[in-house]
Formats: C-alpha cells, structure tokens, sequence
C-alpha cells in the first residue's frame, strides 16, 4: 500500500481512493489487491470492478491511463449512492425523482 492511498471495505466490496498525484500507482495497487485476494483464496473480479476518476467541475485535466481489463465509468453506486466523476448529487436525485414518479 502506497502512502497517501486509501481501501475501504465493506462486507464483500473494496474502493480503492488514489489521489492524483500518486494516479502512476494504480496497477501496483491493483496488483496488491489481487494478491490479497488471492492469499484469502478469492480472485479480483474484473468484469465487476469500475473505475471512476473524480475531476473538478469546469475543469480541463489530463486523465491517467486507463486500467487495463477494467471498465472506466462516469459514475457508479457506492452503498446505495450514485456518484458521478464530478462529485455532484445530480444523477442521485435523478433516479430517487424518477423511482418516485407516478405513471
């Protein structure tokens, strides 16, 4: 685990948060993560796993090199909660609005 990166755990999910300036570590930490799972006797399953680079709204950056075998997504649910890359509630409250609308 590199200073600076992060892995929360709940039941059976891991997030790893990298920060932009340790974004060349990615595969390291990947590696390291499926070698966890590989020491527990489980695998990393990569047609699950998404990433999500986080950006700053109005802002123009050069995004790191993909993750090879793994899906680059705008957003993603994380324990009920859709986040978006831009760190805004819109496509949350989108879907409560629309689950909640009469048809």
């Amino acid at each position: 685990m590199i200073p600076g990166n992060r892995i929360f755990k709940f039941a059976d999910d891991k997030y790893l948060l990298i920060p932009a300036g340790n974004n060349g570590a990615t595969l390291s930490e990947i590696d390291h993560i499926e070698k966890s799972a590989t020491d527990n006797n489980l695998r990393l399953n990569c047609a699950k796993s998404r990433e999500l680079v986080f950006t700053a709204r109005g802002k123009t950056v050069q995004q790191p090199q993909p993750c090879p075998n793994i899906e680059r997504v705008t957003s993603h649910r994380l324990l009920g909660v859709i986040v978006n890359n831009k760190m805004t509630a819109t496509y949350h409250v989108d879907y409560l609005l629309s689950s909640c609308s009469i048809v």
